[in-house]
């Protein structure tokens, strides 16, 4: 629905005078800028804040979802001073202001003093690592090229003057990270050697000829000197994850080796390695290797050093057995000695998540392992911290109440659990205390104090363990307590970016209700200084606010979903209602995604209320008595239906569907049950999932040794989202009754469909319109190039919004035609 006109004409006849609201549009989108994590340094001195320039102003999008890091700038604040942000690189590399050389810059880690960070210079698709100087500004780039960190650190201080690096060649493969624009390279190289007459082939192997695939070139661990920027090489291998001890002696990395063969005995995950990974310890001095167990293989998301730096804590499993018989490993480094933590009476395993990843709990309470398992006697599917003494496994939280216990921070003999909102402090007999006024907790870094839990999370908020709280309060009061505790407060609804409890110093966001973001520095005795504002152009924007939809769930629970009505929606009109669905979804609050400044790419609903429409976000929580497809309609005009009654402003009659990935296949799914859908929107779907079943991107045709895994789409079939629980063969019948595609002759709405181009399987695209489009019903097909599963680049962004606007205007909005009207414009209700 456009309102554009309607603007303007007041505008001519009142003049300038105020400025006006407006509506959230795709411009507006693209024109963002974007916050990093903001920090500051072990000395407590220097906080650094990364900001990036409008989303729109990248110039090369070959880093694809990293493109942000060639349009970021630093700035850094000297919180000993008074003095204003200074342009950390910009000016020292000759740019300054909004110079593009001032731009490309992205934060690393802190040398263990404060006086040194690592920084990673981006250029189109060029990375490089470098170390500043964060009094001067002064900068020794290495020329290594950092490996992806999908997997774990690519870098990390071993001591003050030395970075440890796993550096790759430039233009070898991205290991299991996107690899668009080096797909388009070699897919052009290709043709260009089949066009002169030579052989443009990729060669994939299975079975007895699976070593046939082609492996990347290894990468290289390097210890860099921090006032040179010459680097030394420690070992070469194909690393994914770097895990530096205390002390800086040793590290340890993940190495993916040969190539696996699938087991066609059991079902697939979506996250099972292409490769097998092996741990190896290298002495950071003399480069020594050692391979704790050179016949296990090994997990992701677990390297945990113990504080002396003499034990590490994996999760592996023997190469011949299944990852039931895995097992938490205690590596004595300096001993060389490797054994398992077995215990019968305790069951020890990884959490597996909904997509079918393994991700081991485990830390260190002194040197003694800690271990989230289920302990001798306790009840079915309860797991608690186990504290592994030489006498064996000791329960720590058996006593606290029923749900799960977030480790957040541990010391040599106690450790600090979130459950249920509240922060418990545990000793090494178990014995249990709310944390309150009276508790002595000492802050991270104090002697014999807590240090963050797991060695690859998101860093806690150091202040928030920092101090004693009231009793029985929840984490944010316990912050809030805290920072009053420490002379420091923030403003009501801002958020805690840093902080830095000696300095006396807290960096909080603060965010207006149309998107403006300001970085608030507050400091003892000091005015509040804003050292960034984030977007100021969207001050005058009025967001759509969402409100709250109850309804019942298939089961009959209770659930909530979220109804966006149009900002300017005039009295007495209804709005046209588009519906995301997303099977699994389940929105206790309300989408963060969609609030101000409504960053999401796609299927922003800011951007369609802004457009006139009212836009249902629909709790799907799964309900495994049911297969993928059943019922898929009836639970989202449930929800429909209950947002009509209770919201009068929309008009569920023209209705129209709109989705993402397995969201796409959950509107395809749902247009086939009913005729009530008015016009479907569908990208980066599956539509037929016997052909879904294994990967075909041009990545896995073009770009091998890359990573890309067959086994992706399988697991994502068998046990993954589709939920078939097996391979096609074996039980064909379920992929058949949960492939839309296979029902294509019960849609009746007209269908907009969108896929990149290399995205994982482009095919299905084709196969759903191509069933369309045989049955001459009303469909169009967006193909665009150089894009994976999401659009990223602004053009295209734009492109995107542009057609599907004008698609649900023509079908629902006041474009829309009566079935009686032969093709006349609706009126406007």
């Amino acid at each position: 629905m456009r309102r554009l006109a309607p603007r303007l004409l007041a505008c001519a006849l009142f003049g300038a005078g105020a400025a006006q609201a407006t509506p959230f549009t795709v411009d507006q989108l693209l024109n963002q800028q974007r916050l990093g994590t903001v920090s500051i340094d072990p000395s407590q001195r220097w906080l650094v804040v990364p900001t990036t320039a409008p989303y729109r102003s990248a110039t090369s999008w070959a880093l694809e979802f990293d493109t942000p890091m060639t349009i970021t700038r630093l700035s850094v604040v000297d919180l000993r001073a008074d003095s204003p942000p200074r342009l950390l690189l910009g000016e020292a590399d000759g740019g300054a202001g909004d110079r593009p050389d001032a731009y490309g810059y992205t934060p690393g880690p802190f040398a263990p003093s404060g006086a040194r960070m690592a920084v990673i210079r981006a250029r189109g698709a060029s990375l490089e690592v470098g170390i500043v100087t964060l009094a001067t500004g002064a900068v020794v780039w290495t020329g290594l090229f950092p490996t992806s960190d999908v997997w774990g650190r690519s870098m990390q201080w071993a001591e003050e003057d030395r970075l440890v690096v796993l550096a790759k060649d430039p233009d070898a493969p991205a290991m299991g990270a996107l690899t668009g624009a080096q797909t388009q390279d070699r897919l052009i190289d290709k043709w260009r050697e089949t066009q002169n007459g030579r052989p443009g082939v990729t060669l994939l192997g299975a079975g007895r000829y699976l070593e046939r695939t082609p492996s990347a070139a290894p990468g290289r661990l390097v210890a860099v000197d921090a006032t040179t920027g010459q680097g030394r090489v420690l070992a070469q291998g194909a690393f994914i994850d770097l895990e530096v001890a205390p002390g800086g002696r040793r590290a340890a990395m993940l190495v993916e080796a040969e190539t696996l063969h699938p087991d066609p005995s059991r079902p697939a995950y979506t996250t099972d390695p292409y490769r097998r990974r092996r741990v190896v310890v290298v002495d950071l001095t003399s480069g020594a290797t050692w391979s704790p167990c050179p016949t296990c293989e090994v997990a992701t998301d677990l390297l945990a050093w113990s504080p002396s730096g003499l034990q590490l804590l994996v999760f592996a499993k023997p190469d011949a057995s299944d990852w039931t018989a895995a097992r938490y490993w205690r590596l004595n480094a300096a001993a060389q000695r490797a054994q398992p933590l077995e215990n019968p009476a305790a069951q020890t395993s990884a959490e597996t998540t909904r997509y079918g990843s393994r991700v081991p709990r485990a830390d260190w309470m002194g040197e003694d392992p800690l271990i989230l398992a289920r302990a001798p006697g306790a009840p079915a599917g309860q797991t608690d911290w186990l504290r592994w003494t030489a006498n064996g496994p000791r329960p720590l939280t058996l006593g606290l109440p029923p749900g799960p216990r977030a480790l957040e921070a541990t010391a040599a003999n106690a450790i600090i659990v979130s459950q249920a909102g509240k922060l418990w402090r545990i000793d090494g007999q178990g014995r249990a205390k709310l944390l309150g006024i009276g508790a002595s907790v000492p802050g991270p870094g104090a002697a014999g104090g807590e240090r963050l839990a797991f060695n690859n999370r998101p860093a806690v908020d150091a202040l928030a363990l920092a101090l004693p709280a009231p009793d029985g309060q929840d984490l944010g009061q316990v912050r809030d307590h805290r920072l009053r505790r420490l002379g420091l407060t923030t403003a009501p609804g801002e958020s805690v970016l840093a902080a830095a409890g000696q300095a006396g110093a807290v960096a909080s966001l603060g965010r207006d209700a149309h998107g403006v973001e300001r970085v608030i520095v507050r400091r003892r005795d000091r005015s509040p200084q804003t050292v960034a504002t984030l977007n100021p152009q969207l001050a005058q924007v009025d967001f759509a606010r969402p409100r709250a939809i109850t309804h019942l769930g298939p089961r009959g629970q209770a659930l909530t979903s979220w109804l966006y009505l149009p900002p300017d929606l005039p009295a007495g009109r209804k709005a046209p209602l588009v519906t995301i669905p997303y099977l699994g979804r389940d929105y206790p609050g309300p989408p963060a995604s969609q609030s101000a400044p409504a960053r999401q790419v796609f299927l922003n609903a800011q951007i369609l209320a802004g457009a006139g429409y009212a836009v249902l976000l629909p709790s799907l929580p799964i309900d495994p008595d049911r297969e993928p497809a059943q019922g898929l309609a009836d639970q989202i005009l449930n929800v429909v239906d209950a947002a009509a009654a209770q919201e009068p402003a929309i008009d569920a009659g023209r209705l129209a569907l709109m989705g993402h990935s397995y969201g796409g296949y959950t509107v395809l799914t749902a247009a086939t049950q009913s005729p009530r859908f008015k016009a479907v929107v569908a990208s980066a779907f599956s539509a037929d999932l016997i052909g879904h079943y294994t990967r075909k991107s041009l990545s896995a045709t073009v770009l091998p040794e890359a990573g890309v895994s067959l086994m992706g789409d399988a697991g994502w079939a068998e046990l993954g989202q589709g939920r078939m629980g097996a391979p096609p063969w074996r039980d064909p019948q379920r992929y058949l009754r949960n492939s839309p595609v296979l029902f294509a002759d019960k849609i009746t709405a007209p269908v907009m469909l969108i896929m990149g181009d290399l995205d994982g399987d482009p095919a299905q695209a084709l196969t759903m319109f191509g069933a369309l489009f045989r049955q001459d019903k009303d469909a169009m097909l967006l193909t665009y190039h150089g894009e994976g599963h999401v659009v990223l680049t602004p053009g295209n962004i734009a492109d995107e919004y542009r057609r599907v606007l004008d698609f649900l205007n023509e079908r629902i909005g006041d474009g829309a035609t009566s079935p009686n009207a032969g093709g006349a414009p609706a009126r406007p209700s």
